[in-house]
Parts: structure tokens; sequence; C-alpha cells
């Protein structure tokens, strides 16, 4: 059996919890650039936490709403203290309102990056061409500009159709939402694979959210949603923030 390799254990915690050193960075970058098995588990823990983050926003969202419904109660001829606790209190309810209406009034595109992750490269099966793999290369590296162009240069029988999610993200990373759009539409009209769709949808969502388009969002969340796939939790909780 393998013996666990407490550094990466350690440098992953850090990552999480935002507090690498810059060479802790390079060599973190390093190390999941080496290995897959690495860089699935750190994809892994980075949903995990993401997904409780979004559940405790919504939470808190929901107490405070159930807050700000109840009646303030008569103040009575009490000693003083007990009018200075009903102003606390007011003042308290009044934060929570403000709170409230700065939430339900700000851009739905803010949360993007809380529920955002770049598709792994590693959910996929190798390429066989150069051109393919040349492509993913530029991706993990982060040169999406570059790898959506090597990506558009491939031929429909060179690119599996699960590549297209590459080219979508791509996309999304250098801000052409509307090409984004029309990559994910596209699979989901000519795609048959339940997966593909799974994933082609919840990156539609996201697209949406990118844009602000709620009515459209909210349409894909609930597709989502209702077919109970591997993003019906996600969708739920940014569906539950977002209205």
């Amino acid at each position: 059996m393998q013996e666990p390799n407490y550094h990466n254990e350690d440098l992953i915690d850090k990552y999480l919890n935002n507090t690498l050193t810059k060479d802790e960075e390079v060599q973190l970058k390093t190390l999941v650039e080496q290995d897959e098995d690495l860089r699935d588990k750190l994809m892994q823990q980075k949903r995990v936490i993401t997904a409780v983050r979004a559940h405790d926003r919504a939470k808190l969202k929901e107490q405070l709403k159930g807050i700000s419904a109840q009646q303030p109660e008569k103040v009575s001829n009490k000693p003083s203290i007990i009018l200075w606790l009903s102003s606390a209190a007011a003042i308290f309810l009044i934060i929570s309102i403000g709170y409230i209406f700065h939430s339900q009034n700000r851009p739905i595109s803010q949360q993007f990056s809380a529920y955002y992750e770049v598709f792994p490269t590693h959910s996929i099966q190798r390429g066989s061409t150069k051109e393919l793999e040349d492509a993913l290369k530029l991706y993990n590296e982060g040169n999406f500009a570059e790898a959506a162009t090597a990506l558009e240069k491939l031929k429909n029988d060179q690119a599996p159709d699960l590549y297209h999610i590459y080219l979508g993200n791509s996309y999304i990373q250098t801000g052409e939402l509307d090409k984004a759009i029309t990559i994910f539409k596209s699979l989901l009209v000519h795609n048959q694979d339940v997966i593909v769709q799974q994933h082609a949808r919840w990156y539609l969502a996201l697209t949406y959210l990118k844009q602000d388009n709620k009515s459209m969002l909210n349409q894909e969340l609930q597709k989502i949603i209702d077919a109970q796939g591997i993003y019906a939790d996600l969708a739920t909780k940014l569906y539950s923030e977002a209205n």
C-alpha cells in the first residue's frame, strides 16, 4: 500500500486556505502538472469546499430573511436598559434588511467565482494526435486564447465531443461568452452522451451567470435540478442564492 505524501497534503491544505507562499505556489503547480492523481484530488477537494461555502451562504441568507420578516415589539414603559436593547435590536434589523437588499440587488455574476472551476483535462482520454496534445498542453498551462485557437483548428473527426467542453471553457476564460454559449448549446443538441450533456449544461448555466442573464440561468439550473445529475446539488445552491 502506497504511503501518503504528507508534504503534498500540506501544500493542498495551504492552497485551499489561501496560505501558500510564492515558492510553494510554484512547487504545487509543478506537482499538479506532473501528477494526475494529485490534480484530481485537488479539484475534488476544491469542489467540496465550494459546495460547502455556497450552502453556508444560502443558510445565512435564509436566516436573515427570517429576521427581517419579524414584527418589532412594542416598546413599553420599561427601564432604560430595555429601551437600549430594543434600539440595538432595531439597528440589527436595519442592518439585516440592508444586507438582504444589497445581496438581492447586486449583479448575480459576482457569484461566478464561487462556482466556476475550469474543466479538468484528467476527465477525458488523451488524444492520439499531436494537435490534440498540443491544444491540451496550452489549456493546462492556462494559455486559453491559444488553446481556443488550437482547438478551433481541429477537424471534427480529430476532436471527440468532450474536447468541445475545453473549447467552451477557453472562451469563458477569454471573455468570449457568446461563443461559449454556442459551443455548449451545440453539444446539448448534437451529443447523446449523458455525461457530456451534464457538463455542457452546467457550463452553459455558468456562462449565463457570468453574463448576468438571470432568466436563462434559472432555466438551465432548473433543468439540472430536475435531471438530478452530477451537478444537481451545486445547481440547487446556486438557484437559491441567485433568487
